[in-house]
C-alpha cells in the first residue's frame, strides 16, 4: 500500500479521535473523579501519535502533486497549509493531555482551569481538523470533474502490420 491511499485511510482519524475525546473530556468535568477523563486524555495521546502518521503520509503523498496545475493544484496547496496548522494544534493537545494523565497517575490530579485548557486546545484541533478534511476532500472532488476522457468514437488514423495484416487502432 503506498502512501496516498494510507493517508487517505487514516484521513479521518484526528477527525474523529479528537470528537470523541471532547465528548468524554465534557463529561470527565461534570464529575470530580472519572475515568471519562482519563479515557479522553489517553486518547488525545492516541490521536496525536496517529496525526502524526497522517502528517508525514500526507507529505509523502504530496510529493508528485506539484506535477499538477489547475483548482487541484490550489487544493493541494491550500491542504498542505492547513495541515500544518491542524498538525500542530492536534500536537499540542496531545502534549498537554501526556502532561495531564501523568499528574492524575501520580494521584496528584487535574485541576478543573487544566483541564478546561485541554478542552479549548481540543476544540480548537477539532475545528481545524475539519477545515483540512473537507478541503482534503475537496481535491478529490475537483480531480474527479476535471478528468480527461480517454476514449473516442473516432479512429485513429494509425496503421500497424502485425502478421501481414493491417489493423486500425482506435484511441482508448
Amino acid at each position: 500500500m503506498d502512501a496516498t491511499r494510507v493517508h487517505i485511510f487514516l484521513n479521518y482519524v484526528p477527525l474523529i479521535g479528537i470528537s470523541i475525546g471532547v465528548v468524554l473530556l465534557l463529561m470527565g468535568m461534570r464529575r470530580p473523579v472519572s475515568y471519562a477523563t482519563r479515557v479522553s486524555l489517553g486518547l488525545f495521546i492516541v490521536t496525536a501519535l496517529l496525526t502524526l502518521v497522517v502528517y508525514a503520509t500526507g507529505e509523502i503523498a504530496g510529493k508528485g502533486s506539484h506535477l499538477m496545475a489547475g483548482p487541484p493544484w490550489t487544493n493541494i496547496v491550500a491542504h498542505r497549509a492547513s495541515a500544518l496548522s491542524t498538525f500542530v494544534a492536534i500536537e499540542l493537545t496531545g502534549v498537554f493531555a501526556l502532561v495531564g494523565l501523568i499528574r492524575m497517575i501520580r494521584g496528584t490530579g487535574l485541576a478543573r482551569w487544566y483541564a478546561l485548557v485541554v478542552l479549548i486546545l481540543a476544540i480548537a484541533s477539532l475545528a481545524l481538523a475539519a477545515r483540512t478534511t473537507h478541503i482534503g476532500r475537496q481535491i478529490f472532488v475537483l480531480n474527479a470533474s476535471f478528468a480527461i476522457p480517454t476514449i473516442t468514437a473516432h479512429p485513429i488514423n494509425i496503421v500497424r502490420k502485425d502478421h501481414n495484416t493491417e489493423k486500425t487502432l482506435w484511441h482508448a
